[in-house]
């Protein structure tokens, strides 16, 4: 299933409708766990930390 996958987008280079689909699967599944809205949150941490990390990394840089 997943060897398939990838050989499909290799061959065509680019997003298909199945894929798609295979997106929209993974996503009602995630919805389905109960712990769904805690996986979007850290996620949102996570994101917000690496902004903050790169922001302050580039300030560093500016002031050396």
């Amino acid at each position: 299933m997943r060897f398939d996958y990838t050989k499909g987008l290799l061959l065509k280079g680019g997003i298909n409708v199945s894929d798609f689909k295979l997106f929209r699967q993974v996503a009602t599944y995630i919805r389905q766990t109960p712990f769904w809205k805690l996986l979007l949150i850290i996620m949102a941490i996570s994101a917000i930390t690496t902004l903050i990390t790169l922001f302050t990394l580039d300030l560093l840089n500016m002031i050396n």
